[in-house]
């Protein structure tokens, strides 16, 4: 059975040590981030603290797109593969439901124009503004 240190106290997580100063394992920074400054001069960008820079953002959200968009065409590829096996084997390709056609073409329509959106930004304050939700969001049951 382990015992309580003395004065029945619960007892303290370890602790790291910063140079000459004891930091809580646990401890939460204070102070808040600093928010993103960014100045411009006639229109252009010439300071940022933005850490991340434009074309890595650009990058993880077409990454993010096309991710929920392939994620969401998936479960109808059968449709898709079943019909090129047809006409690849010579025989008449069996058509795609009109409901699945839409709902395939409606995923790539979203996904291509949020892709139009991440390209045409100049900014990661455009980047930021733009509103992946109805990709994100899309519910095929709705």
């Amino acid at each position: 059975m382990s015992t309580l240190p003395s004065g029945n106290e619960a007892p303290q997580p370890p602790s790291k040590f910063e140079g000459s100063k004891e930091v809580a394992a646990n401890a939460i920074p204070t102070e808040p981030a600093s928010p993103v400054q960014e100045v411009y001069e006639d229109g252009v960008l010439i300071f940022s603290n933005d850490p991340r820079s434009l074309d890595e953002e650009r990058a993880r959200l077409r990454t993010v797109i096309r991710n929920r968009a392939w994620g969401l065409l998936g479960p109808t590829d059968f449709y898709v593969i079943r019909s090129y096996e047809d006409t690849l084997l010579g025989n008449l390709p069996k058509p795609l439901p009109p409901a699945v056609a839409d709902y395939r073409q409606k995923i790539r329509e979203l996904s291509d124009d949020l892709e139009f959106l991440v390209d045409a930004a100049t900014s990661l304050k455009d980047l930021d503004g733009i509103d992946l939700s109805p990709l994100l969001n899309f519910n095929p049951y709705a």
